[in-house]
């Protein structure tokens, strides 16, 4: 069974490698590619989306799938890389293409609305790939996580400080790019940017996190634990809604071409990305202290009851900040014709 997985990963990785070569080749020469199952391959790869980081998403695809294969027929080709410091490094590495195929996912069926196939298909290989190192490894996984907990709490430490710190930035260009109550392009890459950073730092913290709670298993039910995994999963489903679906619909009301539109809805949005953006440094800061102060006792009940206390306090100030600059700022006459 085992050599059944190690072929299926194989097979996968070489798939993956194929597949993203087959976009990037069908991009450069600017020719229509297939996609099968009447998917809309073309608008998908021509959207804003298919770029992390300046990076094109077929480039970083054919860069992993590669390395996963390399590194993969190492191990199995080897005596003893079950044992070495790789597999643990090669298990985070397919952890993290699992979830940034999910993020990629969530963008085709609320940002853009449309589906690729051959992503959902390179989605598919990396969901197999870690399912099959997972299955074919030579040592227990837990044991291998056992081993590196020490490294995983100092990765899950440094992503919380970037996410944190992101966070923080993001909050006040967000403060500053909204006070006329638009955003423009160059201020939307600005957002987009500091995005995709706090999405690579949740990315870490979910597989730094998940390794050291499978590592400890004791401490899994522990207050704190169990609070700073609500609050994370707060965070991210809060930064997919803001940066994802909120962000893109006020540029697009704000600049782009003309719409069908509810009156009111851009104040609306403008209101909301107030909201959630003080939803986002409440819960960052809430997380990081989870994490960093000792000796926190209480039950999970008053933790998370505390929580949610500041949760509304900062909504609130963030309304009352909205309303300020609409009315203070935009004045009450212009304001009530913002559509």
């Amino acid at each position: 069974m085992t050599i059944l997985f190690k072929l299926l990963l194989i097979f996968c990785s070489l798939g993956g490698f194929f597949l993203s070569f087959y976009i990037y080749h069908k991009k450069h020469r600017h020719e229509k590619m297939m996609c099968p199952i009447g998917g809309k391959c073309a608008t998908v790869m021509a959207s804003e989306y298919a770029r992390f980081f300046g990076i094109p998403l077929e480039i970083i695809g054919i860069a992993y799938y590669g390395f996963i294969f390399v590194a993969y027929m190492t191990l199995f080709l080897g005596a003893d890389g079950g044992y070495s410091l790789i597999p643990f490094l090669l298990f985070g590495l397919t952890i993290t293409a699992l979830l940034f195929s999910a993020y990629l996912t969530f963008i085709q069926a609320f940002t853009i609305k449309q589906w690729c196939t051959l992503c959902l298909a390179s989605a598919g290989f990396c969901t197999v790939i870690f399912t099959s190192a997972l299955i074919t490894s030579e040592r227990s996984f837990i044991s291998l996580l056992v081993d590196y907990q020490p490294l995983m709490s100092a990765w899950y430490l440094l992503a919380l400080a970037v996410g944190l710190g992101t966070a923080t930035v993001t909050d006040i260009f967000f403060l500053r790019f909204l006070k006329d109550y638009r955003i423009s392009q160059s201020e939307y890459d600005v957002l987009k940017t500091l995005s995709q950073i706090m999405w690579a730092a949740l990315a870490a913290i979910a597989v730094a996190g998940t390794g050291i709670a499978l590592a400890g298993r004791d401490l899994t039910l522990h207050p704190t634990i169990v609070a700073s995994w609500v609050v994370m999963g707060i965070i991210a489903v809060n930064a997919a809604v803001l940066n994802l679906i909120i962000a893109p619909r006020l540029l697009h009301i704000s600049f782009r071409q003309e719409h069908d539109h509810e009156p009111g809805e851009l104040r609306i949005i403008h209101r909301l990305a107030f909201e959630l953006g003080a939803v986002s440094l409440v819960s960052w800061y809430a997380a990081f202290i989870l994490v960093v102060v000792p000796g926190i006792s209480s039950p999970l009940f008053w933790i998370i009851a505390v929580y949610f206390a500041f949760l509304v306090a900062g909504v609130a100030a963030a309304r009352v900040l909205e309303y300020w600059l609409r009315y203070k700022k935009v004045g009450i006459q212009d304001s009530n014709h913002i559509i």
